[in-house]
């Protein structure tokens, strides 16, 4: 049984489609489809990671971005390698390069104005752009302030930090903004750092628009003029459904609230904010959109 479905799954690449399986899902569907994520979908390695960590969590993201297919047998590997090739996992691969430039980007800016890079990363997860900003900004005296509530994604930090030479140019914070308190527990943590670079990248698509207003103006209050804001948004999703009536309600996410907001209900909150959008980039099927924003002098 295994042999034949590894043997159509290779012979037919294309017809398997994760959106097509999920489309207009009634209730004994989609309790097959959670039940075979919880089993048959487990011989996939990105599946089985993020049925113990969390779909939307750090280690997953990270595993998202390292696109190496594994798994449990053939079938698994072969399972993996069609995920990590859907719509939706290769937009978030093109959304951490988009974020990398235009960090890239910002960096320079402020070292053209003689100012170091101090970098805020909210709900960081394994800080892989920022982590690589820094590190191809050696002598810029950038420094980065990561926070995630996650505490395997820190640890990824800390590995990676380490592996690049970067543990004395970062700080690492646990702190959790999903309880409705963002404003305040974030000016907690960083009343202490100033900084002039916020980035905000696969955390808004994630709360909803009064705690996506309260995040980002806590950041203003926080940063000077001529400060930057780097943030994601997601228009759409491929997989919209799958997320939010199959992964929601598991053990690792009871509360999965993904949010495709369009880009000028985004832009709005910002704006709001004290910012002005300068820029703004996207992937070749319009799913995820990186701006960058500044705090005007």
């Amino acid at each position: 049984m295994v042999q034949k479905m590894r043997s159509h799954l290779e012979a037919n690449p294309r017809r398997f489609s994760v959106g097509r399986c999920i489309t207009g899902l009634d209730r004994g569907r989609l309790e097959a489809l959670r039940l075979g994520l919880r089993t048959f979908g487990r011989l996939s390695g990105g599946v089985s990671l993020g049925c113990r960590a969390g779909f939307a969590s750090g280690a997953l993201l990270d595993y998202v971005y390292e696109n190496r297919a594994s798994g449990t047998t053939r079938l698994g590997r072969a399972l993996d390698r069609r995920l990590l090739d859907t719509v939706a996992w290769r937009c978030l691969r093109v959304r951490l390069r988009n974020v990398h430039t235009t960090l890239l980007e910002c960096m320079g800016a402020l070292r053209e104005r003689n100012a170091a890079p101090r970098i805020i990363d909210v709900a960081c997860g394994s800080a892989r752009a920022t982590l690589d900003a820094l590190h191809a900004h050696p002598d810029s005296g950038g420094t980065a302030l990561l926070l995630d509530h996650d505490p395997e994604a820190l640890e990824l930090v800390r590995h990676r930090a380490s592996a690049l030479g970067l543990e004395q140019r970062i700080k690492l914070v646990r702190c959790d903004l999903s309880d409705g308190r963002t404003a305040a527990r974030l000016q907690n943590v960083i009343a202490r750092s100033p900084f002039n670079l916020a980035v905000v990248a696969g955390h808004l698509e994630w709360v909803s628009d009064d705690a996506a207003a309260r995040l980002v103006n806590a950041l203003s209050r926080r940063m000077p003029a001529g400060s930057g804001l780097v943030y994601s948004g997601m228009p759409r999703h491929p997989n919209y459904e799958l997320l939010t009536r199959c992964v929601a309600g598991t053990p690792t996410e009871p509360c999965v609230s993904l949010r495709q907001r369009s880009t000028a209900s985004l832009d709005a909150i910002v704006s709001t904010a004290g910012f002005v959008k300068r820029g703004m980039r996207t992937d070749p099927d319009g799913v995820f959109t990186v701006s960058v924003a500044e705090k005007p002098e």
